[in-house]
């Protein structure tokens, strides 16, 4: 969580953007839910254009609330989540999201955990993988 967090802030300023974090109390769908509601909705700051949540479980949260809110997704926030879970191409709207190579990812921590078994590895894994955006209707 802390490698997405410093990634969206360098995103943000490299695209000279304001930031406004707002970090729930729980990761799922009660925080994502507390969260939104902690975001402007008028007055001196204005609601934003587009909401990231750090997970897709933060997302479900933050859709009901702007659900309750009677804000519309994507027409007045653009909103997206972070993991791809199955259900997220299943919400009212589809939720874009940023899929990670799970597969690729487990079969390398498989194969580090039998060297270190075998006694062959000697340090921590570590690797980058590529993220992949998968477009939905919520943006």
């Amino acid at each position: 969580m802390a490698e997405r967090l410093r990634g969206y802030r360098q995103a943000l300023a490299d695209a000279g953007l304001p930031e406004h974090i707002v970090w729930p109390d729980h990761l799922n769908e009660t925080g994502g839910a507390e969260a939104a509601a902690q975001l402007p909705s008028a007055g001196a700051r204005k609601r934003p254009d587009a909401i990231l949540a750090l997970s897709d479980l933060l997302a479900v949260g933050v859709r009901s609330a702007l659900h309750r809110a009677g804000v519309r997704v994507p027409e007045d926030v653009a909103l997206a989540g972070y993991d791809d879970l199955p259900f997220a191409q299943y919400m009212t709207p589809p939720l874009t999201t940023v899929r990670l190579p799970y597969e690729e990812m487990g079969r390398a921590a498989v194969a580090w955990l039998l060297d270190a078994v075998r006694g062959r590895a000697t340090s921590p894994l570590q690797h980058v993988y590529d993220p992949k955006l998968v477009i939905r209707e919520s943006t």
